[in-house]
């Protein structure tokens, strides 16, 4: 990949839209920017008010824009795990240059056959991943270029997700008057930037992503997506319990459970973590009082993950990794590990300026599309770093409809 690649990574949550603007440089992403903005559009991952969401994709984009100097144009766009399906194909081509070599031109020609395979018509194509390369019936791990060769094939898994869904979430990027350059599972975002699918070599791995309404599940391994799983449950299940038993708004929940709440082995006090007065009478929550309200849903939520992986969790080797807003709940992974016998953990990255779980996809996006930049013939980035100061374009609302979604289906079809 050419040095200093401005990339920006959308993802559109069930309760905001998360963008991070980053540089990718020397195997690292150095943050420039990150804007969350709040937005009631959606219905789970479902959207329920189109307008809205673009019209939140555009203030963050725009806020972003402001503070790097540059435009954002372009954005790297995670689709979410909805009905997911994987197809494991293999692919050949005759290499027919001078030097019988293989070349870049030869990959980036194998592997667009790839991810051009026919889909069903209700799934889009996300994502596609090589898992192995054979050079005349050698196999390689790693692109093998400049091997000699008459015969290149190689294995992908390939993973599509509903159609109309993600339609949907293309049709509300480009409706804030952005590009995209490349989409992404969710989860496989998230799977990258922790590592686990190298972690998931030797060992299974189920990934939680937690948000507010929902909670993503990803089994891997052998080093793959082997199944994933939507759950209509989030930790706003776990503010909805507060604020039906308490007099508090939903933000105030939030805060008390994410600031003074603590699943561990630690016994909480009697001190207060919230106050407010009533006809003159001044009521409390105490700690002891959050902990022993939250206990009972935390668990019921938890006992939908355990059943929905429930041979997994019967194995003595199994990874539990927590990610998303939700894991970021004091003493979440040790629940799992005194209540279910699993190792968890949660999972922050180390990237200075997002060490917050929720900023887990929206890295990942950048280090899946960096990982398959080589074998991209469109060498698009999100900002064009060469641009002066540019005025802006005059707004048209006269495309049509039916020429939206051609765009949007001529994108999903191929790269």
């Amino acid at each position: 990949m050419a040095e200093r690649q401005i990339l920006a990574a959308l993802e559109i949550t069930d309760h905001d839209v998360r963008l991070l603007v980053g540089e990718y440089h020397d195997t690292r992403v150095n943050v420039l920017r990150t804007e969350i903005v709040p937005m009631k559009a959606m219905d789970g991952f479902a959207i329920k008010n189109p307008s809205a969401l673009s019209e939140a994709i555009k203030t963050a984009a725009k806020r972003a824009s402001d503070a790097i100097g540059m435009q954002i144009k372009r954005v790297l766009v995670a689709i979410p795990s909805y009905r997911v399906m994987k197809n494991n194909i293999r692919i050949s081509m005759g290499i027919d240059n001078y030097e019988r070599k293989v070349k870049i031109e030869d990959l980036q020609a194998l592997v667009r056959k790839g991810y051009t395979y026919p889909m069903p018509e209700d799934k889009a194509l996300i994502n596609w991943m090589p898992l192995k390369y054979y050079t005349n019936r050698i196999a390689f791990k790693r692109m093998p270029l400049d091997e000699p060769c008459d015969l290149l094939e190689a294995e992908l898994d390939l993973y599509g997700a509903d159609k109309f869904t993600s339609y949907d979430y293309a049709r509300a990027v480009d409706a804030a008057g952005l590009e995209i350059v490349d989409v992404c599972l969710d989860i496989y975002a998230v799977a990258k930037e922790a590592a686990l699918f190298e972690l998931s070599v030797n060992k299974p791995v189920v990934v939680a992503d937690i948000e507010h309404e929902r909670t993503t599940l990803a089994i891997l391994h052998n080093g793959r997506i082997e199944a994933t799983k939507l759950l209509e449950t989030g930790y706003g299940d776990w503010e909805a319990a507060m604020t039906k038993t308490y007099p508090i708004s939903e933000e105030v929940a939030h805060k008390l459970i994410f600031q003074n709440a603590d699943l561990s082995n630690h016994l909480p006090e009697d001190t207060p973590v919230h106050l407010w007065k009533n006809e003159d009478r001044t009521h409390q929550i105490t700690e002891r009082d959050l902990n022993d309200r939250l206990k009972p849903v935390i668990k019921e939520w938890a006992d939908q993950l355990a059943y929905t992986a429930e041979d997994l969790f019967k194995m003595p080797s199994l990874s539990l990794v927590l990610t998303g807003a939700g894991a970021e709940l004091d003493g979440l992974q040790d629940y799992f590990k005194m209540n279910y016998g699993v190792q968890a953990t949660s999972y922050y990255p180390d990237t200075v300026g997002v060490r917050r779980s929720y900023w887990t996809c929206c890295l990942g996006l950048i280090y899946a599309f960096v990982d398959a930049y080589p074998l991209y013939r469109n060498k698009k980035t999100s900002v064009d770093i060469a641009d002066a100061p540019k005025k802006k374009k005059k707004e048209t609302n006269t495309e049509e409809d039916d020429a939206v979604t051609k765009k949007l289906k001529s994108f999903f079809q191929g790269k």
